[in-house]
C-alpha cells in the first residue's frame, strides 16, 4: 500500500513477511546511524525476537542482534543482548524456564539479573521453555543471551479496545 508516497506495509505480527521486511528495515536504519556515528554506543529495548545472538529461535530470518553479531565484524562478539520474563505464580509460560533461577530470586524485589556466560556460570542453561519455538540445538542460553532478567511482583494491566 503507499500513503503520501511512502510505501506502508500492513500486517498483523504473525506474518513472517511483515517481520522479515520490518527487522530488515531496523537493520538499514541502523546502518545508516553507525555509518554517520561509528565510534558510539548503542543501547535499545527490543522485543525477544529481536535479540538473540544466535539464528534459529525466533520467526525471523536473520533477526537484529545475530545479523550485527556475526555481519558487522567491528561488532562482532560486542552485542550484549538482555533477555526478559515476567515470573508470576499464576502464569505458567515460562515456569520451566525459571526452574534453575528460582532458588536465586528474591520475593521481596522486583527483578534479579542473571549473567548467563563465563566460567562455570551456573546459569548457562538450555534455553528450553524460554521462546515459543521449540530448540533444536544444542546452544545454552549465553548462545543467545548474556543475562536475563526475571521481573516478578508485577501487577499485570488490563487491557480497553
Amino acid at each position: 500500500m503507499i500513503i503520501d508516497g511512502i510505501v506502508v506495509y500492513h500486517a498483523s505480527d504473525d506474518d513472517i513477511t511483515y517481520l522479515n521486511i520490518r527487522e530488515k528495515q531496523i537493520l538499514k536504519n541502523f546502518k545508516s546511524v553507525y555509518e554517520h556515528y561509528p565510534k558510539g554506543k548503542y543501547y535499545g529495548q527490543w522485543g525477544c525476537a529481536h535479540i538473540p545472538l544466535t539464528q534459529g529461535v525466533s520467526n525471523i530470518k536473520n533477526n537484529f542482534a545475530s545479523v550485527l553479531n556475526t555481519s558487522y565484524s567491528e561488532l562482532k562478539g560486542k552485542i550484549f543482548s538482555i533477555g526478559y520474563v515476567y515470573s508470576s505464580p499464576n502464569s505458567e509460560k515460562y515456569k520451566e524456564f525459571i526452574k534453575p533461577f528460582s532458588p536465586y530470586l528474591d520475593k521481596n524485589k522486583s527483578f534479579t539479573i542473571f549473567k548467563t556466560y563465563g566460567k562455570d556460570c551456573p546459569f548457562d542453561v538450555p534455553a528450553y521453555g524460554f521462546f515459543s519455538n521449540p530448540i533444536t540445538d544444542n546452544n545454552t542460553l549465553s548462545d543467545y543471551f548474556k543475562a536475563i532478567i526475571i521481573i516478578q511482583n508485577y501487577k499485570c494491566e488490563e487491557w480497553y479496545f
